[in-house]
């Protein structure tokens, strides 16, 4: 499960998918209902909670005892986090959490205030801080958009997260309605790319990239014909609302109900939910996904459970 705890940010950052989100539906989910879908979770058989956004996780008023609750449950917990607050938290943090991953995005101060656009001064040397403080102690990684303003910077974000503690670095493509790199970009984009996988890369270091160079002839068409990943998450919103997934969350018609009105048993086996699951089958939030634009984790969990539908798999009885 995936919780948005709070919709307020401390960054705004250029490429924000949920900016919109945000301001459409300000505030975060109330203490006592967060600790109470905590129990129901762990009641229901959830295995795992990612604490994300929606808004920054670490400036929600009670993340702390939120954290405790969560590790209490029984339940292993990661956050997605912008890294500026990790310091703050890191005894908590080192505490609770079973992996944290930063969006860090930048080599530099001067890209990381351009891009990112932190409500304080000196947000990108309190984001390196924090990964010094628990990258050594806990299984830490780096997220890095590419971006027009960011991709030079790619070998020097990685170094940097090497030489703190990380264990990897993940290059993603910014998410963007249109194409915004040239073919000249895109061998930069690669050269960056494979130069950090050969002088960083080893036993304790992974440089990952999710097909960062092979976009420029435009979206492609999504490697699946059914979206069936939701199955595996239940995404949690500051509104309390339960959706299927990222790309839907904000949108009241598929919204499966609401942790203030009704238990996540409820929610989870609703008429409504069976409806919105039928709509999704449909392919009627196809034109919202944008699994086309950027490979998806969704579409790793889709391919997999394509193959698995297939009823005369190749080398089926093979590992």
């Amino acid at each position: 499960m995936e919780i948005d705890p709070t919709n307020a940010c401390n960054h705004d950052c250029i490429w924000c998918v949920d900016g919109t989100h945000r301001q459409l539906n300000k505030g975060y989910i109330e203490k006592d209902v967060a600790f109470r879908v905590i129990d129901q979770a762990a009641e229901l058989g959830v295995r795992s909670i990612v604490l994300k956004g929606g808004g920054e996780p670490l400036v929600y008023p009670w993340i702390e005892e939120l954290l405790y609750r969560i590790r209490d449950a029984g339940l292993p917990v990661g956050i997605i986090t912008n890294g500026e607050y990790v310091s703050k938290h890191k005894r908590v943090i080192l505490d609770t959490c079973s992996w944290l991953r930063i969006s860090v995005d930048a080599g530099t101060s001067a890209t990381h205030e351009l891009t990112h656009v932190p409500s304080k001064d000196g947000a990108f040397e309190r984001v390196w801080e924090g990964i010094r403080d628990v990258g050594p102690h806990l299984y830490c990684g780096i997220i890095f958009v590419i971006h027009p303003s960011t991709f030079h910077e790619m070998e020097i974000a990685a170094r940097r997260a090497k030489e703190n503690g990380c264990r990897y670095i993940a290059f993603k493509r910014v998410i963007a309605d249109k194409e915004i790199f040239d073919a000249e970009a895109y061998h930069s984009i690669e050269a960056n790319y494979m130069s950090a996988r050969k002088h960083l890369e080893d036993e304790t270091f992974r440089v990952i990239g999710f097909k960062i160079y092979n976009f420029s002839e435009g979206p492609k068409k999504q490697p699946y014909n059914e979206c069936k990943a939701h199955h595996l998450i239940g995404i949690l919103c500051a509104n309390g609302q339960l959706y299927a997934c990222c790309s839907t969350r904000g949108m009241a018609d598929f919204s499966f109900g609401s942790v203030y009105e009704s238990s996540l048993a409820e929610i989870w086996t609703s008429d409504r939910r069976r409806k919105i699951l039928n709509r999704i089958d449909q392919k009627v939030c196809r034109h919202i996904c944008p699994g086309h634009t950027s490979y998806m984790r969704y579409d790793h969990y889709n391919k997999m459970f394509e193959y698995l539908m297939l009823e005369d798999k190749p080398h089926g009885r093979f590992l």
